[in-house]
């Protein structure tokens, strides 16, 4: 998609090019801003492709604009071929739906979300989640409302901190 992004090859393929390209559902397109995108087949996510190691058959992918959508306790890779490298770790979340204005997120354990895309843009609530190592109390939420709690969910607190969110496939085998 752009010169210093990462080599697409088998079993990847760009939508658009002949399906001998690549492998199925390992469809990658690119955004006008030249970005490498992954679509997930069973969600309305669309992660960001950061790498991609043929050899150890990984991809590295981030959340469109740094942010994690609204939905992403729901990204289920059941479906998918691809699986996450340390398989899902233990985190538990709470979140949080809050009418504006923005909380202020340099708390640690408070992570903002972005809507989704079925959510109305006229929508003025602001999604969170709360990392269940923190104390809620500590997070100013009163204002808002609880929506859900989540157990045993993929850590997300750190992705672009401590690296892409890395994803493996075994088949095809490579």
């Amino acid at each position: 998609c752009e010169h210093h992004g990462p080599a697409i090859r088998f079993p990847f393929g760009l939508k658009g090019q002949p399906f001998q390209c690549g492998y199925h559902g390992f469809d990658l397109s690119c955004t006008n801003g030249r970005q490498t995108v992954l679509e997930m087949p069973s969600s309305s996510n669309k992660l960001i492709v950061e790498t991609i190691n043929y050899a150890s058959q990984e991809i590295g992918v981030y959340f469109q604009n740094d942010c994690p959508p609204k939905d992403i306790f729901n990204f289920n890779l059941s479906s998918s071929i691809f699986q996450f490298v340390h398989g899902p770790s233990d985190a538990n979340y709470t979140l949080f739906s809050c009418p504006s204005p923005r909380l202020e997120t340099d708390r640690y354990g408070l992570i903002k979300l972005c809507p989704s895309g079925l959510d109305n843009p006229e929508n003025q609530t602001n999604y969170y989640a709360v990392d269940g190592q923190y104390s809620i109390d500590d997070m100013n939420l009163v204002s808002c409302t609880k929506l859900r709690d989540y157990t045993s969910v993929p850590d997300i607190s750190s992705v672009r901190a401590s690296g892409p969110m890395m994803l493996q496939w075994s088949k095809p085998s490579c």
